[in-house]
């Protein structure tokens, strides 16, 4: 009789398992969409025309702020974490906003 409560028992957990086990999945699937789908930002590295003196403004790709030649901070950005912009517009555009310490 033992031996049947055990698999019941089994039974009865087995679909809250089930639904935990489906929300970690959706969990890990919209943060997987928001960190590396809707936020991902690519440098300007394209094949344009454009050249190291057209992009003046430098982005933080972790904080998205974005600082002007000449602002506090514009050289303290980690390499890796650097998107250039041509225009304050193209950063807008692009979901970052300007340091709060730029006084232009």
């Amino acid at each position: 009789m033992s031996d049947q409560s055990n698999k019941t028992s089994f039974i009865l957990r087995r679909p809250i398992v089930s639904g935990i086990l489906i929300s970690i999945v959706i969990s890990a699937i919209a943060i997987g969409i928001f960190f590396f789908g809707f936020t991902k930002i690519n440098s300007t590295t394209e094949t344009d025309s454009t050249t190291e003196t057209d992009l003046k403004i430098k982005g933080n790709r972790n904080s998205r702020i974005y600082h002007l030649k000449g602002c506090p901070n514009y050289d303290d950005i980690a390499t890796h974490n650097i998107v250039w912009f041509k225009t304050q517009e193209e950063a807008k555009t692009r979901g970052f906003r300007i340091a709060k310490n730029c006084g232009f």
